[in-house]
């Protein structure tokens, strides 16, 4: 009984389906179109349903798509354009508004259009040239038969991409005639959700199809698309000025390593090269589609990441380390909103919302991270002065370009056409920004080289004021022989000596090496030179000499030490060490073992210990500085403790060649020094007759 009562069901179900597969035609009147040298605007009226077809029971042909359907029943839609209406994202003139605002708000999805057309006045096969701005995707069928698309729509989804002028022919009619003939247009449409979130108006159609003589449709094709390619291969000029923006900073970046906003500016520059290559990629290619066009908003905060970061380098707000939280908590935050925004989308939904929450709290981010530019600008301008109202365009069309509303409020179009040729205020803007950043980074370099050369003035002052108080010439007494070679790493060093003569024919000799390097060595040199012939002249022993040292050096190191030995050697050969953190020195080979107390400039007070050794006749006594064995060669390797025991026979200047050539990185001094004993005294012995 059951089985008996689907069957009825079913047939009556079949019934129905034929009937509605069969309906007269005249259910809906077709519009007559006259063709001439001209294309014909099909503005409707359009017959529009939303959701998508069922198939038919004779194959997988959409059953909305068949000639004799019965669309009685479906919404008309006009879609004449309104006078002086223009396309807010693409400034193409005769916009429609999409099916959201004809009666279908928040609908994304599949969405059918159909119209039954009677042509005339042609003899040739006939075209449908369809407009650039649709959402997002569609199937064009002509009296059934599929005759092409925009969009991949074999697979569970649709894949969609940006908007782009497309040209199908319509099957010729079987009876080969082209005189006069009934049409019907059946266009699937699916829309992707996200367009509810991105466009003010969106759902399938924005302009009209025209339809026409091939030849004619194919030339407003060609017109279209090369409008469209010559609109935006204006953007290769700020790519191509991004590009020369990031290679001058990446060079002065290479030129200038301790300078990190070439850098900054350079990695910046680069990625808004990424993120008009993707755009341009996807608007006039296919080969970036919907699922790609997630990383668009993606990739253009982390553009706007590094600009923020390039200036927050530029004026040097290290300081304010919460402007600096800020901006990476900020820019994360609105990333990983977008993110969710697209993921989310139409999944879930909640009340008492006339928006998605995730819209907006999106957008609440995007007015965050867009007056962080205001922020820095703000400081910069505290902080630098002239240089930071000279970056002030740039900050404000960086804001700008991210976020285009308040160039609506001020009534600045986004779209506008000069001599014929769509130029958009973004392109403007990307110009803008990409110009300033030009000038900006040569009045940047200019500073720079401006502050190398008052550096090199100033170490070049500091070289003769090291050359003054380092001795040029060795010191000549009678009984010593003395050899001194002083290579700095830079053009100013770190390392200090003295070979100075004392009471009774004797010779000290001070060698010592100031911690760090370049200017600020080269001063602490100075002050410990100037303090050691202070003292030197009071006769002090090693000990007492070292410890006055640093008593005086106490609290003057800025945090750094200096290490440094002292030797009295006297006219017969007796030599007294004190050590205050420095190499030994070598003797006849050989390293002689000296205690070894703290460098100068550690602790208030210290007593320095003596010893004494014996310098036998024709002796060579060498004093180094680390500069030797922590030379170090291409491979990384040290120079070493055992070839410089090797190398310590050899005279001072072969020493430091040796070591230069291995690979110097620090400052180098060696002092030799040889004694002769003086001849034994002879005695006259007189012999009486």
């Amino acid at each position: 009984m059951r089985s008996s009562r689907f069957f009825i069901l079913f047939i009556s179900l079949l019934t129905v389906h034929i009937s509605a597969q069969n309906a007269p035609a005249t259910a809906a009147s077709a519009v007559p179109i006259t063709l001439g040298p001209s294309t014909v605007a099909l503005n409707g009226p359009w017959k529009f349903h939303t959701g998508d077809s069922p198939l038919s029971l004779r194959g997988n042909t959409p059953l909305w798509t068949a000639a004799a359907f019965n669309d009685v029943d479906w919404q008309a839609m006009d879609l004449t354009p309104e006078a002086n209406s223009v396309d807010p994202g693409l400034g193409i003139s005769g916009y429609v508004p999409g099916w959201t605002a004809m009666g279908h708000p928040k609908y994304a999805g599949y969405a059918w259009y159909r119209i039954r057309l009677h042509v005339s006045g042609g003899n040739q096969p006939l075209a449908l040239l369809m407009p650039i701005d649709i959402d997002d995707g569609y199937q064009v069928f002509c009296n059934g038969q599929l005759v092409g698309g925009f969009g991949n729509f074999s697979g569970r989804q649709p894949r969609t991409y940006y908007g782009q002028p497309r040209m199908f022919r319509l099957p010729v009619p079987a009876d080969g005639s082209h005189a006069a003939q009934d049409i019907v247009l059946a266009l699937r449409f699916y829309m992707k959700p996200a367009d509810l979130l991105e466009d003010p108006q969106p759902g399938g159609l924005h302009g009209t199809p025209q339809i026409g003589l091939a030849p004619v449709v194919a030339a407003y094709y060609r017109l279209q698309r090369q409008a469209l390619t010559t609109t935006y291969n204006f953007y290769s000029i700020p790519i191509l000025v991004y590009l020369l923006a990031a290679l001058a900073a990446f060079t002065l970046f290479v030129l200038d390593r301790k300078d990190r906003v070439f850098l900054w500016l350079g990695c910046a520059a680069l990625l808004n090269v990424v993120y008009l290559v993707f755009v341009l990629s996807a608007i006039l290619t296919t080969l970036v589609n919907d699922r790609d066009l997630i990383f668009r908003p993606l990739l253009l905060s982390v553009v706007f990441w590094a600009w923020l970061m390039a200036w927050y380098a530029w004026f040097e707000l290290d300081p304010i380390r919460w402007l600096r939280r800020a901006i990476y908590g900020l820019t994360l935050l609105l990333i990983l909103l977008q993110y969710l925004r697209y993921v989310f989308l139409g999944r879930i939904t909640f009340p008492f919302f006339t928006s998605s929450p995730w819209e907006i709290a999106t957008r609440s981010a995007q007015v965050l991270v867009g007056l962080l530019p205001l922020v820095i600008l703000y400081f910069g301008i505290q902080r630098r002065g002239r240089e930071g109202w000279i970056a002030a365009p740039a900050l404000i069309l960086l804001t700008a370009g991210l976020y285009p509303e308040p160039l609506v409020w001020l009534h600045i179009p986004l779209i506008w056409f000069a001599f014929g040729v769509q130029i958009s205020t973004r392109l403007l803007i990307e110009l803008a920004i990409s110009f300033w950043v030009i000038l900006l980074l040569l009045l940047r370099f200019q500073d720079s080289q401006r502050i190398q050369q008052q550096m090199h003035n100033e170490l070049r002052q500091a070289q003769q004021v090291q050359k003054t108080l380092l001795p040029d010439a060795p010191a000549t007494l009678p009984g010593f022989h003395v050899e001194s070679v002083y290579r700095p790493a830079a053009e100013v060093g770190g390392d200090f000596f003295q070979i100075l003569p004392i009471k009774e024919g004797g010779l000290l000799v001070v060698l010592g090496d100031v911690s760090g390097k370049g200017l600020r060595a080269a001063m602490l040199v100075s002050l410990i030179v100037g303090t050691l012939r202070t003292l030197a002249e009071q006769d002090l022993s090693p000990g007492e000499l070292l410890q006055g040292m640093n008593r005086r050096l106490y609290k003057r190191m800025e945090g750094g030490f200096a290490t440094c030995i002292c030797a009295w050697i006297t006219s017969n050969g007796e030599i007294t060490l004190a050590n205050a953190g420095h190499l030994s020195p070598y003797l006849d080979g050989s390293e002689l073992t000296v205690p070894n107390d703290l460098p100068l400039g550690i602790v208030p007070h210290i007593d320095y210990e003596e010893n004494t050794y014996t310098l036998p006749s024709q002796g060579r006594l060498v004093f180094l500085t680390d500069g030797i064995v922590e030379a170090r060669n291409r491979h990384r390797e040290l120079y070493g403790f055992e070839r410089t025991k090797i190398l310590i026979r050899r005279s001072s200047e072969e020493i430091v060649q040796a070591a230069q050539q291995f690979g110097q990185e620090d400052d180098i001094t060696v002092i030799s020094l040889a004694w002769d004993a003086p001849p034994p005294a002879t005695s006259v012995v007189k012999i009486s007759a």
